[in-house]
């Protein structure tokens, strides 16, 4: 699992990771919503802003003051730190697909004559 240190707020470091198939199904769960249409039956939407959220929350793997990532704890940073942590963790995310993306096509292999 690959895993990141990010400084942020006069030298707190947040340890993030990559996210797993549970986490993505865990805030596809907390982002959902009731929504209901004159005249239609309730039915449940996600919320994309809040999946972004709770998924970067998911990404947290430890606060070096020993803090519990919630909810609050996501409120109570500056725009900069929350900048800076969603680019992180973007960034982490795109530093796994390209790998993983990577090895799916040397683990395939080519053939020679099919450049």
């Amino acid at each position: 699992m690959v895993e990141s240190i990010i400084k942020i707020n006069d030298g707190l470091e947040v340890s993030i990771r990559e996210i797993n198939a549970g986490d993505i199904m865990d805030a596809t769960d907390a982002a959902q919503e009731l929504r209901v249409l004159s005249g239609a039956q309730p039915f449940l939407v996600v919320n994309p802003t809040k999946l972004g959220w709770h998924l970067l929350l998911k990404s947290i793997s430890s606060i070096s003051d020993g803090t519990t990532p919630t909810m609050e704890w996501l409120r109570s940073l500056s725009a900069v730190e929350f900048q800076l942590l969603q680019e992180k963790t973007d960034e982490l995310d795109a530093a796994v697909a390209t790998e993983t993306l990577g090895k799916g096509v040397s683990d395939r292999g080519r053939d020679s004559t099919a450049s």
